[in-house]
């Protein structure tokens, strides 16, 4: 009864605090319908475009653009609810802001896909050492950058007479002045020289190399991998390279030097709250992002514009300021309150009321937060589980429930989408056949069986949480007329079998975990317990996207 009795007084306390929090504040319903935009000089054009268009689709919202000074240093001394920027650096201040990134001009180093070195190129990379000599004029030749006699053909740098590029390029190679063997006045021409001649060599922006739907790179040009440890050849972290959609989520996580890329920031004090400030946010990364090729920039990959989104949707808590006129006697009576609930929980510590619960709390939040051990994983029997930490089942029409395992969402934690083939479409067993996303980060995970998906399961496009909650019963993925059913079962396992295997998974994590912290010492408090230096359930999600890759490439696509 005591806990009871404590148990209703706290939520009458905290039903309180949110009464008076909403009855202080009695502007909470209103919606501004007229915002600021503040832009830097070199992106009013832009956004002025935006809020044109923004305002034309919704009646009654109003955009006012405002050119940033270029003397203005700080933040806070805008006039504005948000602003656009690709100069953060000037923006220096004591708070941090609350920021998203909505486009990007990236320039790129690009050669003819004709050079007859391509393929040694391809493996090798050049460094921005041998960049930098063939931009210069202290390397003339194919051959010799490559160290290679397969080739003494003359190297031809092509420039576009492009201030913004030039001072890009100029930054990453640590060069004030080119040698180069042509120039010319637009980008356009820049690319269709490059794209006629397999000696060329030039650096463009990558609105200009793309084709016309999109979806690759114009004919004719290879983009130039950039070895950027120096090693001699590219490695997993710098192969960036093979298709534009690998290139573009490259950049994005950090494996495309930062020198070559101008990010376009929106940025605020706080959170934008309103609607009309929510709206115009979203419209910049939806239907916006087809405006900024047309001024010069790239539009960002699409799982990052979802990461962008999630951020602006994800809900904060907090306490709403009351107006300064009316807070006075708000805060009074809070003061009030918070002073009886700390004296009641003093006297009820006092005698003895959480005492004989505080050692179980302790067991059950710390078992809450770390990731069980092989015994603990759910694993039904009657299912067949893969090495891609799947599932299936055979239903009794013959088709196949495929689905993810247990293992696999305690290591990711809660997604936040997926991506799913459409019904049709063929599976191979080993090879990728759905994407789990969370806030734009994403694994790759393999099909155990051979088939034709007949239905994917269309509640996960919007409860993708089932996955996490329910992997096993309303989380299934696909239903698949499988192929080789009688065969390919033979190399999967069943639950007592999987749970043995499980124990070498958990050895695995381990050592993946071990791998992360020698290559970044800031993740070991990310991952690791520190009571007992258990590791933490859904490890993953508080690391960043390029450990995510790391996990698909050292954990997922080689299983043991």
């Amino acid at each position: 009864m005591k806990k009871l009795g404590f148990s209703i007084a706290l939520m009458m306390f905290m039903i309180s605090i949110i009464a008076i929090g909403r009855a202080s504040d009695p502007d909470q319903k209103k919606e501004a319908q007229k915002i600021s935009v503040v832009s830097s000089p070199e992106l009013t054009t832009l956004t002025s475009h935006w809020a044109s268009n923004f305002s034309e689709q919704h009646p009654g919202a109003e955009i006012q653009v405002i050119e940033a000074s270029p003397k203005i240093k700080r933040l806070e001394n805008l006039e504005g609810n948000v602003l656009i920027t690709s100069k953060t650096r000037d923006m220096s201040r004591d708070k941090q802001p609350w920021e998203v990134t909505i486009g990007r001009r990236v320039v790129v180093p690009v050669i003819n896909s004709r050079n007859p070195l391509c393929d040694d190129i391809a493996k090798c990379g050049i460094s921005s050492k041998e960049l930098q000599m063939a931009v210069t004029g202290q390397t003339t030749s194919w051959g010799a950058i490559l160290d290679s006699s397969n080739s003494d053909e003359n190297i031809h740098y092509l420039q576009c007479n492009d201030p913004t590029i030039n001072e890009q390029v100029s930054n990453f190679l640590g060069v004030k002045e080119t040698q180069p063997f042509k120039n010319y006045d637009n980008p356009e021409e820049l690319v269709a020289a490059i794209q006629n001649d397999p000696r060329a060599i030039g650096f463009c922006s990558l609105k200009h190399l793309i084709s016309n739907d999109k979806s690759k790179l114009k004919p004719g040009i290879a983009i130039l991998p950039i070895d950027r440890n120096e090693s001699g050849k590219i490695e997993h972290m710098e192969d960036i390279c093979d298709d534009l959609n690998t290139f573009m989520r490259g950049v994005w996580i950090g494996k495309f030097p930062h020198s070559l890329c101008q990010n376009i920031h929106l940025m605020a004090e706080e959170k934008p709250s309103d609607s009309t400030t929510k709206a115009f946010i979203n419209f910049i990364l939806t239907a916006g992002q087809d405006d900024l090729n047309t001024f010069g920039f790239s539009n960002l990959a699409y799982s990052e514009r979802q990461a962008m989104m999630n951020r602006l949707s994800e809900q904060e808590i907090g306490i709403t300021t009351a107006p300064s006129d009316s807070f006075s006697l708000v805060k009074i009576i809070l003061i009030i309150l918070v002073i009886l609930f700390v004296v009641g929980y003093i006297v009820s510590r006092y005698f003895g009321f959480f005492h004989t619960e505080k050692s179980k709390k302790a067991i059950e939040n710390r078992a809450e937060n770390q990731i069980p051990d092989p015994h603990i994983i759910k694993a039904p029997e009657g299912l067949y589980f893969d090495k891609s930490h799947t599932w299936t089942f055979m239903e009794k029409n013959g088709l196949v429930r495929m689905g993810l395992d247990d293992f696999m969402q305690h290591i990711t934690g809660p997604l936040t989408r997926v991506n799913m083939k459409k019904p049709g479409e063929p599976v191979k067993k080993g090879e990728p056949a759905i994407t789990l996303i969370q806030e734009g980060k994403q694994l790759t995970i393999k099909a155990p069986i051979t088939g034709t998906i007949q239905e994917h399961n269309k509640t996960l496009l919007h409860g993708v949480e089932k996955i996490n909650t329910q992997p096993y019963t309303e989380g299934w993925i696909y239903l698949i007329e499988p192929d080789n059913w009688q065969s390919e079962i033979q190399f999967l396992k069943m639950a007592n079998n999987y749970r043995e295997w499980l124990k070498n998974e958990f050895a695995r994590l381990k050592d993946f975990v071990s791998y992360t912290i020698s290559i970044d010492k800031n993740v070991t408090e990310r991952v690791v317990m520190q009571d007992g230096g258990a590791l933490k359930d859904h490890l993953l999600e508080e690391l960043g996207p390029v450990l995510w890759e790391e996990f698909q490439r050292k954990f997922i696509d080689t299983p043991k």
